[in-house]
């Protein structure tokens, strides 16, 4: 393990961490210190499905973000019904009272807070009802203070509603209105073909969109494996605009639909440094965990500053976790695959499980109490059970249960869609499997 001059662990992202092919093959970079411009843009869009997170989640993040230097955050949870499937219908009195709370904090932080919305599901595009209901719904944000606003019309069906042509003239006139008559600074838009190449849409959409509305882009896929210049050189050919980033990294909710648990703390790779000024923002969807979201985002944010390591003293002052610092180093590993790079797990093994054990029963012991420890707990677990099992000579038939979900970690990654599925997704279809995993398990 890697110390600094005060013996606290330092994890080296400049070789394994910068700029990766498409294929993951890891390939030694120069390490280099310097920072690079990055956009006016730089956060977290809270774009998740499942539970969105609470306001206090909120309120920390945004103490995070400005700590750590981003300045924007989205506000579109998926799973909160006034901001999709009940997107005309006002919020309660109480729950604006707490959006106000929020965004007089992030003005105080300096941090940009965007109120999104979500109305593609059912929304008339040419209704002037409907038009008249989303105005008044967003005008509520730009009262108390807002001059940006998020319109998503992301995973929808592709229908054309309200004697439009097209779906991206449909889509550009409701935009546009929006724009007009609140009369904000700038609007984000997320178009329904928001990944891929989808040039007629794209095309036309840029083409009829105000220059102040930004177009969201997650590259060639869902969660694009790799973002290089020539994506960004080519979407930037069909739409005349750069491209708002939205990086599906290090979101994890489609385990947690399904049914399972998994964390990405690391595995940050393929994104071209360079490509930073060539967009207009850039934002980190998280995960479900609002604490452990932390982790990712702050080495990621580092990497994409132009940095080529990261001493982690500051990140686990911010978690209130420095006391346990090395067993939070073997936590991060255990967990630490993503989609861009499946295989990077520590491997839980007949060499390391007692040390992983011991380890693990620190961090329960020592965090008992802390809201951190609620979201690393069904990790934890799941870690001793599986170390429990190899000290016994045995191996699991299916990855350990904790409160109802399938944990994967610590050399299991392997999402629960089909092999198609994942090409569609992930741009590839490469899962990892332990040996503590009967092999039968391997091949369903």
């Amino acid at each position: 393990m890697l110390v600094n001059d005060r013996g606290l662990p330092h994890i080296d992202l400049g070789a394994d961490y910068l700029y990766h092919p498409i294929n993951i093959i890891l390939v030694p970079l120069l390490k280099i210190s310097w920072y690079i411009e990055v956009p006016e843009m730089l956060g977290i869009v809270e774009g998740f499905y499942g539970e969105p997170w609470s306001f206090s989640d909120r309120v920390s993040f945004l103490e995070f973000m400005a700590r750590i230097g981003l300045d924007t955050y989205i506000y579109a949870p998926k799973d909160d019904q006034y901001h999709r499937r009940m997107w005309r219908e006002k919020y309660p009195d109480n729950t604006l009272k707490m959006f106000r709370d929020l965004v007089d904090r992030s003005v105080s932080l300096g941090v940009n807070f965007i109120y999104g919305i979500s109305p593609g599901l059912d929304i008339d595009y040419g209704s002037s009802k409907d038009l008249d209901a989303l105005v008044d719904k967003l005008s509520v944000f730009v009262n108390i203070g807002l001059d940006r606003l998020a319109l998503l019309f992301d995973d929808i069906e592709p229908k054309v509603r309200g004697g439009f042509n097209t779906l991206a003239e449909a889509q550009a006139h409701v935009a546009n209105h929006v724009l007009e008559e609140l009369g904000i600074e700038r609007l984000i838009l997320c178009p329904t073909h928001y990944w891929g190449f989808k040039q007629d849409y794209l095309a036309e959409i840029a083409s009829l969109l105000d220059r102040r509305i930004d177009i969201m882009w997650t590259g060639t896929h869902v969660v694009s494996p790799s973002f290089d210049l020539r994506d960004i050189y080519r979407f930037i050919e069909i739409t005349g605009r750069k491209p708002f980033i939205w990086d599906n990294y290090p979101v994890n909710d489609f385990f947690r639909v399904r049914g399972y648990l998994r964390l990405h703390l690391r595995g940050y790779v393929g994104r071209d440094r360079s490509m930073m000024e060539n967009v207009s923002g850039y934002v980190f969807n998280p995960m479900n965990e609002a604490e452990l979201s932390k982790i990712p985002i702050y080495l990621a944010t580092h990497i994409l500053r132009g940095g080529a390591s990261r001493d982690l003293e500051e990140l686990f002052n911010i978690l209130g976790t420095i006391e346990v610092a090395e067993e939070m180093v073997v936590f991060i590993d255990l967990n630490a695959a993503s989609p861009m790079m499946p295989d990077s797990d520590l491997v839980i093994d007949s060499l390391n499980h007692r040390s992983i054990a011991g380890s693990m029963k620190r961090l329960r012991e020592r965090l008992a109490g802390r809201k951190i420890l609620k979201e690393m707990n069904p990790y934890i677990e799941a870690s001793i059970t599986i170390a429990g099992a190899i000290a016994r000579g045995e191996k699991l038939s299916a990855p350990p249960i904790v409160d109802g979900y399938r944990v994967q970690l610590g050399g299991l990654y392997s999402p629960p869609i089909s092999d198609k599925a994942m090409m569609t997704v992930f741009g590839h279809s490469k899962r990892s499997f332990p040996e503590w995993l009967e092999t039968n398990q391997k091949s369903s």
